[in-house]
């Protein structure tokens, strides 16, 4: 898994690709190099594309909410954009699919 950030105005993009796992909840978005660029910017969206993700378990799902927990902490609203169906499948079982669209 990775992700790739570029701005524009006050919006923010997020490319995800590869695994959404266990793996991947141990990068904190928040306190990447990228992130901290956007916080100085005082970007008002983080559009988080998930086109690439092509796995993806709970523990995305708890990346994602913690992501928006953050981003909410940090006065930056998140739009998700091409939510892998499996995923929108996990967060419906979840009970938190409401939370991630």
């Amino acid at each position: 898994m990775e992700f790739k950030t570029k701005v524009e105005d006050k919006d923010a993009y997020l490319t995800i690709s590869g695994a959404l796992d266990r793996n991947f909840l141990e990068k904190d978005f928040w306190v990447s190099d990228e992130a901290q660029t956007i916080l100085k910017r005082d970007i008002k969206t983080l559009v988080v594309d998930m086109e690439g993700v092509d796995d993806v378990d709970t523990a995305g799902i708890a990346w994602m909410l913690n992501l928006a927990r953050d981003a909410k902490t940090n006065n930056v609203g998140v739009k998700f954009l091409h939510i892998p169906p499996s995923l929108v499948a996990l967060a419906k079982l979840s009970n938190v699919d409401s939370l991630i669209s």
